[in-house]
């Protein structure tokens, strides 16, 4: 287990599920990433529902090492707070920022995204890249991730 979360690829986080349903795919991703920094820069009480939240009920992580699903947040919550500490913040991760983020809205409630982010340090360096695709759904409460795949900065596919 200890091995999913160094291959987690990119931080992952969504919207909340009492989010709004009206806000854009985009909008959605961007306070994703918004949440990893509330975590990374937060004292010792950092929440971590400020990254888990942005995932639906149940959600599949989708790494190198095979499918692994999670039935709730609280089942997540630790797989996504060891990858936040270990292969974020001991590298001195403060903030994540997106160099590419494709959109292909599949339906009104379905979408897929890629994204490639840059993982800053406190002085805006890029410490590393990180890559995953998403499989976003819309419910009345908004978007969630439903599935993530985390891969290679190096093989960033185009989504049209």
């Amino acid at each position: 287990m200890r091995n999913l979360f160094f291959t987690l690829a990119l931080l992952i986080s969504p919207l909340s599920l009492a989010g709004d349903s009206s806000q854009s795919i985009e909008d959605f991703m961007q306070d994703y990433l918004d949440g990893y920094e509330k975590y990374l820069t937060a004292s010792e009480d950092a929440d971590i529902a400020w990254v888990t939240e942005h995932f639906s009920e149940p959600l599949v992580m989708m790494p190198p090492t095979g499918p692994a699903p999670m039935a709730t947040h609280e089942a997540f919550a630790p797989n996504i707070k060891y990858f936040m500490e270990e292969a974020l913040k001991k590298k001195g991760v403060v903030k994540l920022e997106w160099t590419k983020l494709q959109v292909a809205k599949l339906s009104g409630s379905q979408a897929l995204v890629s994204g490639l982010a840059n993982a800053l340090d406190k002085n805006n360096r890029t410490v590393e890249q990180r890559a995953s695709i998403y499989l976003l759904t819309k419910t009345e409460d908004g978007w969630s991730v439903s599935v993530n795949l985390p891969h290679s900065p190096n093989t960033v596919p185009t989504v049209k």
